[in-house]
C-alpha cells in the first residue's frame, strides 16, 4: 500500500497530466451543448471529456457533477486538477479545471472559447470538487 505522502504525490502529478491535457484544447470552440474537444464544448462538456481522457466518468451538466462527482474541497486545499463550479444563489451553472496559481481552464462563451482565467473571475464559487484519485 501506498503511503499518504506517496498518494498525494502521486494525486499531484495526475492533476499535473490532467492540466497539460486540457492546455492541449485552449483556444478551442465553445459550443452550447458541445461535448467534442475537437468540434467543441461547453463548459461540463469540456471537465467531463478531459476528465475521461483519464478514466474519470462524469455527469453530463455542471450542476449533475457539482452534485455526484468527487469530494468537496476546500479552497485553501485546492490542487491542479480539482474542479471548480461556478453559479449565482447558490446554483451551479459553470465548471473549470483548476490549473495552479490561482488560475483556471474552461469552456467560456461563445466568443472566447477555451481559455484560462482567475478563480475568482467574476462568477461566485458555489464549491470545489477533487473527482481525481
Amino acid at each position: 500500500r501506498l503511503s499518504s505522502l506517496e498518494q498525494e504525490a502521486q494525486r499531484a502529478q495526475k492533476g499535473n497530466e490532467v492540466v497539460a491535457y486540457a492546455k492541449k484544447y485552449l483556444g478551442g470552440r465553445y459550443v452550447f451543448g458541445g461535448n467534442n474537444l475537437n468540434t467543441g464544448v461547453d463548459c461540463s462538456g469540456f471537465v467531463q471529456q478531459i476528465m475521461k481522457h483519464f478514466g474519470v466518468s462524469m455527469a453530463r451538466s455542471s450542476r449533475e457533477q457539482y452534485r455526484t462527482n468527487g469530494v468537496k474541497v476546500k479552497e485553501a486545499e485546492i490542487m491542479p486538477g480539482d474542479l471548480v463550479y461556478y453559479g449565482n444563489g447558490g446554483t451551479v451553472n459553470h465548471a473549470a479545471i483548476y490549473i495552479g496559481n490561482d488560475q483556471i481552464i474552461h469552456a467560456n462563451t461563445e466568443s472566447t472559447g477555451i481559455i484560462i482565467s482567475d478563480l475568482h473571475y467574476g462568477k461566485p464559487i458555489i464549491g470545489i470538487k477533487r473527482v481525481l484519485k
